[in-house]
């Protein structure tokens, strides 16, 4: 017996899209390695202010996630969140469109950091919990 799904299963990203989704994620890995976090975010909350472009979607900022986690697969180190979230952030502003980034800790011990980007106030890519285990520190 078969049973349909609820939901539609995740599509592929387009090649191209995982491409330029690799190379958003190497600038990403770079750009904190080299400058550190301080100095990215800086780049990031520029990114932000241009009055060019709109919000992204929820849609499109999954589907950035989706094509950030392909391309990764690709790439020879290890993509962790801090990393993810800002190559899908700096991928998105390439599309100009604009998300939230988002950098938390836990609220009880063990404290643990995460980051994150947020559309139309949901962190995109995430599981359900982020939102309410997760309080924001730094948000751009």
């Amino acid at each position: 017996m078969t049973m349909q799904m609820a939901t539609a299963p995740p599509t592929q990203p387009a090649r191209l899209d995982a491409i330029a989704a690799a190379a958003a994620t190497i600038v990403a890995v770079l750009l904190l390695n080299v400058a550190g976090l301080e100095r990215a975010t800086a780049l990031m909350r520029r990114l932000h202010a241009r009055p060019r472009g709109r919000l992204a979607t929820i849609s499109e900022a999954s589907d950035a996630c989706a094509a950030i986690d392909t391309g990764a697969r690709w790439l020879p180190f290890r993509v962790a969140c801090l990393e993810r979230s800002v190559a899908a952030y700096l991928l998105l502003a390439t599309r100009r469109r604009r998300v939230r980034w988002q950098l938390g800790v836990t609220a009880v011990p063990p404290l643990v950091v995460h980051a994150w980007i947020a559309a139309e106030g949901k962190p995109i890519g995430e599981i359900d919990n982020v939102a309410s285990n997760y309080r924001p520190l730094l948000t751009v």
